[in-house]
């Protein structure tokens, strides 16, 4: 258990931008089934009931409009990751969530700098 919750850290930490893609795209995809599920009664059942017709073995119980969502879903999600993921490929420098992998002292030199600029009355001076 230990070695895998190391090596998943290791990978999602080298592979951050794509577990971020991924992610959004799967909830983001589940929470546009679950809406429209609850608008339109009897398409997606209660999370809850899912769970106890699963629990009882009685997989033939789930109703047909659960199985067409389940699948519109990993469609959706599916194209969500490749549209995500070229979009990526074209703005890689837009895929910089907070320059996390910059140490402690450059962040330092880079609000020092910006200080410095705003000081000066230079608002929008680009960071280094």
């Amino acid at each position: 258990m230990g070695v895998m919750v190391i090596t998943l850290t290791i990978t999602f930490n080298c592979l951050y931008e794509h577990a971020v893609i991924i992610t959004s795209a799967v909830f983001g995809a589940f929470a546009l089934i679950r809406g429209v599920g609850i608008f339109a009664e009897g398409f997606y059942p209660n999370e809850l009931l899912v769970y106890q017709i699963l629990k009882s073995g009685k997989h033939d119980a789930l109703p047909i409009t659960f199985w067409l969502a389940i699948s519109v879903m990993a469609l959706l999600a599916a194209v969500s990751i490749v549209v995500q993921l070229r979009h990526r490929q074209l703005n890689v420098d837009l895929y910089s969530y907070g320059n996390r992998m910059m140490g402690y002292r450059a962040l330092r030199e880079q609000k020092a700098y910006a200080a410095a600029a705003f000081a000066k009355g230079n608002k929008y001076e680009s960071l280094p």
